[in-house]
């Protein structure tokens, strides 16, 4: 399951971006555990942190955000 990202979601103080994260890295998590070969977890990789991928979505929409906003959702990436 691929949780798109919503502008919205990146707001200053949001909890639901905080959740929406920790519901990536679990769903991530899954998927890695579940893999049985190489391919499986090379098709993760190309899904979560390629080009296009949910990681680069999030990083992506942080580019719109002004200077204190990005720092308080950045931070939350590092939690």
């Amino acid at each position: 399951m691929r949780v798109k990202v919503k502008k919205n979601d990146l707001n200053k103080g949001n909890k639901d971006f905080a959740i929406l994260l920790d519901q990536n890295c679990e769903n991530i998590q899954q998927k890695i555990l579940a893999s049985q070969t190489k391919e499986e977890l090379q098709k993760i990789k190309k899904e979560h942190l390629g080009k296009g991928g949910t990681i680069s979505q999030i990083f992506h929409r942080l580019i719109n955000l002004n200077e204190q906003e990005k720092k308080e959702n950045i931070k939350l990436f590092n939690e």
